[in-house]
């Protein structure tokens, strides 16, 4: 077998690895515990040689400044006595050193650059004796004793992007026992003389010095160049003793050493701390030789591993058994179940196949499963907007898009829409939209009857401008008709491609159609019910026509019934019954002769006996009618009195319907409100009057209390509240 063809397949190459792990895990291990172990050795090494520079380069720095110190004691001539420092006069003419030869004395003397200039200073006088001071330092009164006793004070001070001021001062030559006079020698030293020894080219490889002052101040810096140490750094460092510390600068790690300069005894200060960093690369070097070799060694142990697997190379039969027994729960109609093989190699694509297949089905069956569901929903709901919900709700589990949308055509008009649309998003709500069918969307639904697909070249008609807003710029639209006329769409929209196949275009299609039926039903018995409440105000005004003083009377005593009904906080079903009661709670008046009706005197004894039939005559003509059976109650009882008092059958009280209490209230307010022929209507006043006056007796409480809230919504309040304290 050739090597290329050996590692073709997966297999094969699953099981050279396994050989490769057993080889090289112990391998590895052992390299990383080496290279480890090396490691720390290398930091060590680094720090132990850190440590022995720092010192030797603070060394040298301190040996630089006793050599000035040691210039500029001889500079004056004498030793400096110890004369308290206030004042103390100098026994020196200012010309003792004057002239040509003074200055080139001075030249020859300081000639090895440690001093920029050493001036006396004293009596308010400054006098150069070698080069130029730029600044004079400022002295604390703390080194008083110090110099009293002829020690030397080193001061300085750093200056951001120039050479830090560093300055020498001592006593000059006093005499002993004069006190408040003395003259001061002053040497400003050159930094780059102090710092010979810490160039680049006398410090290791990438390594990088620093020196700081008493109060860890910046002095000199050959990294970073703006001389800018980090914080952290000068934290480490400002404990006062010497140690190691890492580091970063610029993305480069650092390991590096301070060390504490002993200038405290000899120059009054505390001490400065000098500071040597190397790079860890650097420090780190001896291993890049040792992962040159490792990539080796393990390139020998692969080529003995290549031998000793090729007899094991196809010995995974674990996943076709999966795969048989997943085969045998899809037989069973188990769309969910899921073969799991990860051993990443063919098996596990054709397992990832072989789900692919199952979600596919599962997604059919689930299709199917959803459609009816919708079906049962929308085919048994005559709710438009119940309708509507549900199909936006369930839309999105039958095909994927960014957002849907159902438009309808408004009744009676061929062109006005409402547009339901809802984004395919967690916790997104449906929102409505006026839009509206211009002549080329009713063209391209005759082109188009079964789907229409519209992209950005196509623009967005009105109706799709909810979707537009969504993101979406890609539409499918789904066209419903109705008698052969265009009663809306159905749309999906996408923000990107458009992905669907025939399945989804045909279950669109089906639902589409399924809505279409549900919305011609739904108007049938819009249609239906528009009609049912048409016949009953047309047979309420037929009452009413009987007599021309009782026109219209019907409809407003419903009107007032409704109102009471809704503030007594009656349910909608209750409404209706309350709404086609009123309209036939006088139906029975067909029964009475329009003599009595349009009699303009009282009547008699006889005639108001036949009056008083017409609840009973309405009762028996609405009886055969199943669907009336609601309101017959209103009919038969709206005349009862709550004391008994009342007719046709004498009820009190709770034996009285409560709908039939309500028009009780209704009836007696538009009788006394309108014109008879025996009286004219009366005023308000006199009407809510004579309803609160029968409360408890001719009325239910309640009915009435809710009446007057009625008329107190209706701007008599003020009547409404004066009629009760009245009757009070």
């Amino acid at each position: 077998m050739k090597f290329d063809a050996f590692l073709s397949s997966r297999v094969a190459r699953r099981t050279f690895a396994l050989f490769v792990l057993c080889a090289l895990v112990p391998l590895v291990a052992v390299a990383v515990v080496s290279f480890g172990m090396m490691s720390n050795e290398l930091y060590r090494q680094g720090q132990r040689r850190l440590n022995t520079g720092v010192r030797a380069v603070g060394q040298g720095i301190v040996e630089r400044l006793q050599l000035l110190d040691m210039e500029l004691r001889f500079s004056g001539g004498t030793s400096p006595g110890a004369i308290p420092l206030p004042g103390l006069r100098s026994t020196t003419s200012t010309t003792d050193m004057e002239g040509p030869q003074a200055d080139s004395e001075n030249a020859e003397r300081f000639a090895t650059g440690g001093f920029l200039g050493i001036a006396w200073v004293g009596n308010g006088a400054t006098r150069a004796l070698y080069g130029d001071i730029v600044e004079m330092p400022e002295i604390d009164p703390r080194y008083e004793d110090h110099m009293v006793a002829g020690g030397t004070v080193l001061v300085a001070r750093p200056r951001p992007g120039e050479p830090p001021l560093i300055h020498l001062v001592r006593a000059a030559r006093a005499t002993a026992g004069t006190a408040g006079t003395e003259d001061l020698l002053v040497g400003a030293i050159n930094p780059a003389w102090l710092w010979a020894g810490a160039n680049q080219d006398s410090l290791p490889r990438n390594s990088h010095l620093c020196v700081f002052g008493p109060g860890l101040e910046t002095l000199f810096c050959t990294r970073p160049a703006d001389g800018v140490v980090p914080e952290d750094v000068v934290t480490q460092i400002s404990g006062g003793s010497s140690g190691t510390l890492e580091w970063l600068l610029e993305g480069d790690e650092y390991l590096a050493a301070h060390w504490p300069m002993p200038l405290a005894a000899q120059f009054a200060v505390r001490q400065w701390t000098v500071m040597l960093s190397e790079s860890k690369a650097d420090v780190f070097a001896a291993t890049a030789l040792f992962r040159r070799i490792f990539p080796m060694v393990i390139l020998l142990s692969l080529f003995v591993v290549l031998l000793l697997s090729v007899k094991q190379i196809r010995r995974s039969l674990i996943p076709l058994e999966r795969l048989r027994e997943g085969t045998r729960k899809l037989a069973a109609r188990q769309f969910d179940s899921r073969v799991e093989v990860s051993s990443g190699d063919e098996f596990e694509e054709l397992a990832d196949s072989f789900n692919d297949m199952a979600k596919t089905l599962g997604k059919q069956f689930t299709a199917l499963a959803t459609i009816a569901d919708i079906d049962r929903t929308i085919l048994s709901s005559l709710d438009i907007e119940k309708i509507v919900g549900t199909v936006l709700q369930h839309t999105s589990d039958l095909i994927e898009c960014h957002a849907l949308s159902i438009t309808l055509v408004a009744p009676d008009q061929q062109k006005v829409t409402r547009t339901y649309a809802l984004r395919n998003a967690p916790g997104t709500r449906p929102w409505v939209e006026t839009t509206h069918f211009d002549n080329d969307d009713l063209r391209r639904f005759k082109d188009n009857p079964e789907t229409l697909e519209l992209g950005p070249e196509d623009g967005a008609p009105a109706f799709l401008a909810p979707l537009a807003r969504s993101g979406c710029s890609r539409f499918v639209v789904f066209p419903m008709f109705i008698q052969d006329a265009p009663a809306g769409a159905i749309a999906l929209g996408f923000a990107g491609e458009v992905s669907y196949d025939d399945d989804d275009l045909r279950q669109a299609r089906q639902l589409t159609d399924q809505v279409a039926v549900a919305l011609s039903n739904a108007h049938l018995v819009e249609d239906l019910d528009a009609l049912n409440w048409g016949a009953l105000t047309a047979l309420a005004r037929a009452v009413d026509a009987k007599s021309p003083w009782t026109a219209g009377h019907s409809e407003r005593v419903t009107t007032m019934g409704i109102k009471i009904g809704q503030m007594m906080k009656l349910d909608q079903e209750e409404i209706d019954v309350l709404h086609r009661g009123g309209l036939l709670h006088d139906v029975g008046k067909i029964g009475v002769p329009a003599a009595i009706l349009d009699k303009p005197g009282k009547l008699t004894e006889e005639e108001y006996d036949v009056m008083k039939k017409h609840p009973e005559i309405g009762a028996n003509i609405l009886q055969p009618i199943a669907a009336y059976a609601d309101v017959i109650p209103i009919v038969r009882q709206h005349h009862e009195r709550w004391d008994g008092s009342g007719y046709p059958d004498g009820l009190e009280a709770e034996q009285i319907h409560p709908h039939a209490r309500i028009f009780a209230v209704a009836d007696v307010y538009d009788a006394c409100a309108s014109d008879r022929p025996y009286r004219d209507g009366m005023p308000i006043e006199k009407v809510v009057r004579i309803i609160v006056e029968g409360d408890g007796t001719e009325f239910d409480p309640e009915v009435v209390a809710a009446f007057l809230e009625v008329m107190t919504d209706e701007g008599h309040g003020v009547l409404a509240n004066d009629t009760q304290k009245a009757s009070a």
